[in-house]
């Protein structure tokens, strides 16, 4: 019975992630174009798990029920979240980039959970989301072996050419920020210089964090608005996903 909970929380987990997504999906129309149905309070819900489970045995007809959680939950249901505003993309399982992404995104939209934490789980979510994102090459053979020779001219220890050399392998390694523009470009996603502007100051802001230099701290509305542009990145980049895997990539 144990079992059976663990991998049907698992799905449960899934779908709920899937869920909180269309909701933190901020444009009015869906990828394909068509437009969405409008509710204020379907596109305010945060959907969550309760604090309990029941698992029932179809063969052995024994009913498991435990609770799981420390503190009971209380949350509105609303069928318009799978009527009219969820994408039939939900139908399907979502690819485990996506599926990793949705949970990041569950994390960074809790507005229990402090600023830096916040914007940790929102960079997680586009670090899933750009995972296999390639990027065009900057510099080419021609142009690295052009600066190791202009190099070879500067005096320096060998702790330091061992040093540079490391350097100089990593200049095609593209950075989260260049992979990020190249996977929204690729999947079509429309986004503004000044919400990739807001992503950018999110992250600088917790870099500063994690480094112990100080720094302004994200705002609540900067979080709560960067949540929807990533949400907006998920949703195309499952519904690209879907059409390159054979689905006709319309939605109910």
């Amino acid at each position: 019975m144990h079992a059976a909970e663990v991998k049907g929380m698992a799905r449960v987990r899934v779908a709920l992630d899937a869920l909180m997504a269309t909701a933190l999906y901020g444009l009015s129309v869906r990828p394909d174009g068509s437009a969405i149905p409008y509710s204020r309070h379907v596109a305010r819900a945060r959907p969550r798990a309760l604090g309990a489970v029941c698992v029932t045995g179809l063969t052995t007809d024994r009913t498991w029920t435990r609770a799981t959680g420390a503190s009971d939950i209380t949350t509105a249901g609303d069928a318009d979240l799978l009527s009219k505003r969820l994408f039939d993309l939900q139908q399907l399982p979502p690819p485990r980039n996506v599926r990793d992404a949705m949970a990041s995104l569950r994390r960074a939209a809790d507005p229990s959970e402090p600023a830096v934490q916040r914007a940790q789980a929102l960079w997680d979510a586009v670090e899933f989301l750009c995972a296999g994102t390639r990027v065009v090459k900057q510099f080419s053979k021609q142009d690295k072996r052009a600066i190791r020779a202009a190099l070879d001219e500067v005096q320096l220890t060998s702790d330091q050419r061992s040093r540079l050399d490391e350097a100089l392998q990593y200049l095609n390694a593209p950075s989260l920020a260049m992979r990020m523009r190249a996977r929204a470009s690729a999947d079509g996603v429309p986004l503004s210089e000044s919400e990739f502007d807001l992503l950018r100051r999110i992250r600088e802001s917790r870099n500063h964090a994690a480094h112990g230099r100080e720094g302004a701290t994200s705002t609540d509305p900067e979080l709560r608005l960067a949540v929807s542009i990533v949400a907006r990145m998920i949703m195309y980049r499952w519904h690209t996903e879907a059409v390159e895997h054979g689905s006709k990539g319309r939605y109910v």
